[in-house]
Protein backbone atom coordinates (compact mmCIF):
# COMPACT_ATOMS: atom_id res chain seq x y z
CA UNK A 1 0.00 0.00 0.00
CA UNK A 2 2.99 2.28 0.70
CA UNK A 3 4.53 1.37 -2.51
CA UNK A 4 1.21 2.67 -4.22
CA UNK A 5 1.07 6.40 -2.47
CA UNK A 6 4.60 6.62 -3.36
CA UNK A 7 4.22 5.73 -6.67
CA UNK A 8 1.23 7.66 -7.30
CA UNK A 9 3.11 10.85 -5.08
CA UNK A 10 6.36 10.22 -7.35
CA UNK A 11 4.00 10.51 -10.32
CA UNK A 12 2.19 13.93 -9.42
CA UNK A 13 5.28 15.33 -8.61
CA UNK A 14 6.88 15.15 -11.41
CA UNK A 15 3.90 16.14 -13.49
CA UNK A 16 4.38 19.25 -11.33
CA UNK A 17 7.89 19.50 -11.78
CA UNK A 18 7.07 19.53 -15.57
CA UNK A 19 4.69 22.15 -15.48
CA UNK A 20 6.67 24.14 -13.96
CA UNK A 21 9.30 23.96 -16.48
CA UNK A 22 6.67 24.19 -19.36
CA UNK A 23 4.77 27.47 -17.69
CA UNK A 24 8.72 28.66 -17.07
CA UNK A 25 9.95 27.85 -20.65
CA UNK A 26 6.81 29.93 -21.90
CA UNK A 27 7.12 32.92 -19.27
CA UNK A 28 10.78 33.15 -21.09
CA UNK A 29 9.92 32.68 -24.45
CA UNK A 30 6.90 35.33 -24.07
CA UNK A 31 9.07 38.03 -22.51
CA UNK A 32 12.53 37.06 -24.02
CA UNK A 33 13.03 35.00 -27.13
CA UNK A 34 16.76 35.19 -27.48
CA UNK A 35 17.79 33.78 -23.89
CA UNK A 36 15.05 31.21 -23.07
CA UNK A 37 17.13 28.37 -24.51
CA UNK A 38 20.17 29.26 -21.87
CA UNK A 39 17.86 29.70 -19.18
CA UNK A 40 15.89 26.28 -19.64
CA UNK A 41 19.67 24.69 -20.27
CA UNK A 42 20.27 25.96 -17.01
CA UNK A 43 16.86 24.64 -15.32
CA UNK A 44 17.62 21.21 -16.64
CA UNK A 45 21.18 21.04 -15.29
CA UNK A 46 19.91 22.75 -11.91
CA UNK A 47 17.15 20.14 -11.90
CA UNK A 48 19.52 17.11 -12.81
CA UNK A 49 22.05 18.22 -10.28
CA UNK A 50 19.16 18.23 -7.54
CA UNK A 51 17.74 14.79 -8.45
CA UNK A 52 21.44 13.33 -8.08
CA UNK A 53 21.38 14.49 -4.93
CA UNK A 54 25.30 15.97 -4.78
CA UNK A 55 24.66 17.87 -1.51
CA UNK A 56 21.61 20.21 -0.38
CA UNK A 57 24.29 22.91 0.07
CA UNK A 58 25.56 22.49 -3.64
CA UNK A 59 21.89 22.80 -4.78
CA UNK A 60 21.26 25.71 -3.34
CA UNK A 61 25.04 27.46 -4.22
CA UNK A 62 23.87 26.32 -8.04
CA UNK A 63 20.63 27.81 -7.85
CA UNK A 64 21.99 31.18 -6.45
CA UNK A 65 24.98 30.84 -9.52
CA UNK A 66 22.79 30.37 -12.00
CA UNK A 67 19.84 33.21 -10.79
CA UNK A 68 23.08 35.36 -10.79
CA UNK A 69 24.05 33.99 -14.01
CA UNK A 70 21.01 34.80 -15.58
CA UNK A 71 20.75 37.98 -14.09
CA UNK A 72 24.20 39.19 -15.59
CA UNK A 73 23.29 38.00 -18.97
CA UNK A 74 19.66 40.23 -18.54
CA UNK A 75 21.46 42.72 -16.82
CA UNK A 76 24.44 43.20 -20.16
CA UNK A 77 21.69 42.06 -22.99
CA UNK A 78 18.79 44.54 -21.97
CA UNK A 79 18.34 47.50 -22.56
CA UNK A 80 15.65 48.18 -19.83
CA UNK A 81 16.64 47.74 -15.93
CA UNK A 82 13.04 46.59 -15.75
CA UNK A 83 13.31 43.93 -18.46
CA UNK A 84 16.34 42.63 -16.82
CA UNK A 85 14.74 42.26 -13.20
CA UNK A 86 11.15 40.57 -14.56
CA UNK A 87 13.08 38.02 -16.61
CA UNK A 88 15.72 37.38 -13.76
CA UNK A 89 12.64 36.82 -11.59
CA UNK A 90 10.94 34.20 -13.44
CA UNK A 91 13.97 32.50 -13.88
CA UNK A 92 14.44 32.99 -10.12
CA UNK A 93 10.74 31.42 -9.78
CA UNK A 94 11.15 29.24 -12.28
CA UNK A 95 14.33 27.42 -10.61
CA UNK A 96 13.31 27.55 -7.15
CA UNK A 97 10.13 25.83 -8.16
CA UNK A 98 12.42 23.45 -10.36
CA UNK A 99 14.80 22.58 -7.30
CA UNK A 100 12.04 22.29 -4.61
CA UNK A 101 9.86 19.68 -6.88
CA UNK A 102 12.89 18.48 -7.78
CA UNK A 103 14.55 17.43 -4.72
CA UNK A 104 11.21 15.46 -3.56
CA UNK A 105 11.33 13.93 -6.52
CA UNK A 106 14.67 12.40 -5.07
CA UNK A 107 13.68 11.68 -1.48
CA UNK A 108 10.30 9.66 -2.61
CA UNK A 109 12.61 7.85 -5.07
CA UNK A 110 14.94 7.16 -2.67
CA UNK A 111 11.85 5.96 -0.11
CA UNK A 112 10.72 3.86 -2.91
CA UNK A 113 13.91 1.89 -3.51
CA UNK A 114 14.46 1.54 0.06
CA UNK A 115 11.13 0.33 -0.02
CA UNK A 116 12.02 -2.53 -2.67
CA UNK A 117 15.39 -3.15 -1.07
CA UNK A 118 13.24 -3.95 2.34
CA UNK A 119 11.41 -6.75 0.47
CA UNK A 120 13.94 -7.75 -1.48
CA UNK A 121 16.01 -8.72 1.94
CA UNK A 122 12.87 -9.95 3.39
CA UNK A 123 12.23 -12.22 0.33
CA UNK A 124 16.15 -13.38 0.93
CA UNK A 125 15.93 -14.06 4.55
CA UNK A 126 12.27 -16.59 3.65
CA UNK A 127 14.89 -17.82 0.90
CA UNK A 128 17.34 -18.86 3.23
CA UNK A 129 16.29 -19.42 5.85
CA UNK A 130 13.77 -22.02 7.71
CA UNK A 131 11.12 -22.21 9.98
CA UNK A 132 13.71 -23.09 12.98
CA UNK A 133 15.68 -19.91 11.61
CA UNK A 134 18.78 -22.09 10.46
CA UNK A 135 20.06 -21.98 6.98
CA UNK A 136 18.28 -23.98 4.97
CA UNK A 137 19.71 -27.29 3.33
CA UNK A 138 20.82 -25.68 0.20
CA UNK A 139 22.73 -22.90 1.08
CA UNK A 140 24.25 -25.16 3.98
CA UNK A 141 26.02 -26.99 1.03
CA UNK A 142 27.49 -23.38 -0.42
CA UNK A 143 28.47 -22.89 2.53
CA UNK A 144 30.60 -25.98 2.82
CA UNK A 145 32.01 -25.90 -0.47
CA UNK A 146 32.98 -22.44 0.23
CA UNK A 147 34.91 -23.41 3.23
CA UNK A 148 36.33 -26.78 1.35
CA UNK A 149 37.55 -23.96 -1.15
CA UNK A 150 39.06 -22.04 2.38
CA UNK A 151 40.65 -24.63 3.62
CA UNK A 152 42.31 -25.95 0.61
CA UNK A 153 43.84 -22.76 0.48
CA UNK A 154 44.74 -22.27 4.00
CA UNK A 155 45.73 -26.07 4.60
CA UNK A 156 43.18 -26.10 7.69
CA UNK A 157 40.89 -28.30 7.98
CA UNK A 158 36.60 -28.41 7.92
CA UNK A 159 34.99 -30.80 9.96
CA UNK A 160 30.93 -31.72 10.09
CA UNK A 161 28.39 -32.45 12.56
CA UNK A 162 24.95 -34.87 11.76
CA UNK A 163 22.66 -34.98 14.43
CA UNK A 164 19.55 -36.70 15.68
CA UNK A 165 16.83 -36.26 18.26
CA UNK A 166 16.33 -39.75 19.02
CA UNK A 167 13.00 -39.56 20.17
CA UNK A 168 11.75 -37.07 17.35
CA UNK A 169 9.45 -39.75 16.01
CA UNK A 170 8.14 -41.20 19.06
CA UNK A 171 6.30 -37.83 19.29
CA UNK A 172 4.86 -37.52 16.20
CA UNK A 173 3.47 -41.53 16.43
CA UNK A 174 1.71 -40.27 19.68
CA UNK A 175 0.31 -37.29 17.73
CA UNK A 176 2.51 -34.62 19.65
CA UNK A 177 3.68 -33.17 16.00
CA UNK A 178 3.80 -29.96 17.66
CA UNK A 179 6.34 -30.67 20.60
CA UNK A 180 8.35 -32.75 18.71
CA UNK A 181 8.83 -29.32 16.22
CA UNK A 182 9.00 -27.54 19.59
CA UNK A 183 11.97 -29.67 20.42
CA UNK A 184 13.67 -29.41 17.20
CA UNK A 185 13.88 -25.57 17.35
CA UNK A 186 14.96 -26.01 20.96
CA UNK A 187 18.30 -28.11 20.18
CA UNK A 188 19.06 -25.79 17.23
CA UNK A 189 18.80 -22.84 19.27
CA UNK A 190 20.89 -24.86 21.89
CA UNK A 191 23.49 -25.85 19.09
CA UNK A 192 24.08 -22.32 17.87
CA UNK A 193 24.55 -20.95 21.13
CA UNK A 194 27.18 -23.15 21.94
CA UNK A 195 28.41 -23.35 18.66
CA UNK A 196 30.45 -20.18 17.43
CA UNK A 197 28.93 -17.83 15.50
CA UNK A 198 31.16 -18.88 12.27
CA UNK A 199 29.89 -22.23 12.38
CA UNK A 200 26.62 -22.56 10.49
CA UNK A 201 23.57 -25.25 11.22
CA UNK A 202 20.75 -26.61 9.08
CA UNK A 203 18.55 -28.77 9.06
CA UNK A 204 19.03 -31.94 7.35
CA UNK A 205 15.64 -33.52 7.92
CA UNK A 206 12.95 -34.05 10.29
CA UNK A 207 15.23 -35.01 13.27
CA UNK A 208 18.26 -34.42 12.00
CA UNK A 209 20.62 -31.01 12.30
CA UNK A 210 24.17 -30.67 10.60
CA UNK A 211 26.71 -27.89 11.70
CA UNK A 212 29.76 -26.65 9.54
CA UNK A 213 32.49 -26.10 11.72
CA UNK A 214 35.32 -24.17 9.76
CA UNK A 215 38.85 -24.20 10.88
CA UNK A 216 38.23 -27.33 13.15
CA UNK A 217 40.24 -30.34 13.88
CA UNK A 218 39.15 -33.71 14.13
CA UNK A 219 39.75 -34.03 18.03
CA UNK A 220 38.03 -30.29 18.41
CA UNK A 221 34.91 -31.42 16.86
CA UNK A 222 35.07 -34.09 19.05
CA UNK A 223 34.76 -31.52 22.19
CA UNK A 224 32.59 -29.44 20.49
CA UNK A 225 30.03 -32.53 19.72
CA UNK A 226 30.51 -33.22 23.61
CA UNK A 227 29.75 -29.76 24.75
CA UNK A 228 26.33 -29.16 22.20
CA UNK A 229 25.75 -33.04 23.30
CA UNK A 230 26.29 -31.67 26.90
CA UNK A 231 24.52 -28.41 26.80
CA UNK A 232 21.27 -30.16 25.24
CA UNK A 233 20.64 -33.12 27.75
CA UNK A 234 21.14 -30.12 30.35
CA UNK A 235 18.64 -27.44 28.88
CA UNK A 236 16.10 -29.27 26.87
CA UNK A 237 16.27 -33.39 28.69
CA UNK A 238 16.86 -34.68 25.13
CA UNK A 239 19.15 -36.92 23.85
CA UNK A 240 21.32 -36.58 20.61
CA UNK A 241 23.45 -38.65 18.58
CA UNK A 242 26.44 -37.20 16.53
CA UNK A 243 28.63 -38.33 13.81
CA UNK A 244 31.37 -36.60 12.93
CA UNK A 245 33.67 -36.13 9.51
CA UNK A 246 36.39 -33.74 8.78
CA UNK A 247 38.42 -32.72 5.64
CA UNK A 248 40.97 -33.71 4.39
CA UNK A 249 41.32 -37.19 6.71
CA UNK A 250 37.72 -37.83 6.05
CA UNK A 251 36.98 -36.75 2.48
CA UNK A 252 37.89 -34.69 -0.16
CA UNK A 253 34.43 -33.51 -1.67
CA UNK A 254 31.33 -31.75 -0.31
CA UNK A 255 29.04 -34.35 -0.68
CA UNK A 256 31.68 -37.25 0.45
CA UNK A 257 31.93 -35.13 4.06
CA UNK A 258 28.38 -35.20 4.43
CA UNK A 259 27.54 -38.84 3.74
CA UNK A 260 30.50 -40.01 6.20
CA UNK A 261 29.26 -37.92 8.88
CA UNK A 262 26.17 -39.51 8.31
CA UNK A 263 27.60 -43.10 8.25
CA UNK A 264 29.13 -42.20 11.48
CA UNK A 265 26.21 -40.96 12.62
CA UNK A 266 24.21 -44.14 11.86
CA UNK A 267 26.64 -46.17 13.66
CA UNK A 268 26.55 -44.40 16.92
CA UNK A 269 22.87 -44.61 17.44
CA UNK A 270 23.21 -48.23 16.39
CA UNK A 271 25.95 -48.82 18.97
CA UNK A 272 24.66 -46.37 21.33
CA UNK A 273 27.23 -44.32 21.94
CA UNK A 274 26.85 -40.69 22.02
CA UNK A 275 29.34 -39.53 18.95
CA UNK A 276 31.92 -41.44 16.61
CA UNK A 277 33.88 -39.84 14.41
CA UNK A 278 34.32 -41.37 10.52
CA UNK A 279 37.51 -41.87 11.26
CA UNK A 280 36.91 -44.00 14.73
CA UNK A 281 34.23 -46.10 12.56
CA UNK A 282 37.15 -46.62 9.86
CA UNK A 283 39.51 -47.96 11.86
CA UNK A 284 37.49 -50.26 13.54
CA UNK A 285 36.55 -52.94 10.45
CA UNK A 286 33.99 -54.78 12.73
CA UNK A 287 32.32 -51.56 13.63
CA UNK A 288 32.68 -50.41 9.66
CA UNK A 289 31.01 -53.42 7.96
CA UNK A 290 27.19 -52.43 9.13
CA UNK A 291 27.84 -49.00 7.39
CA UNK A 292 29.76 -49.80 4.73
CA UNK A 293 27.16 -51.08 2.12
CA UNK A 294 25.65 -47.76 2.47
CA UNK A 295 28.44 -45.60 1.37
Amino acid sequence: MNKIISKNKLSILIALLGLVLIAGAASLVYLDQQTFIIALSMLGFLMVLTILQFGKWINWVMLLLSIGAYGWIQYTSQSSLLGAVVLSGVYAASALLALLFSHAINRETDYILNQYSSSNVLIEELTVHDSLGLIKWHVFKQFLSEEFIRSRRSKKSVSVLMMRLLNYQDYVSNGNKKQAEDLMTEIARISSTILRTLDKVSRRDQNTLGAILPETSQDEAKIAASRVINGIMQKANAAVYIGISTFPEDAVNVDKLISRAEAALEFAITSEREQISYAQLNADSGAYSPVSRLH
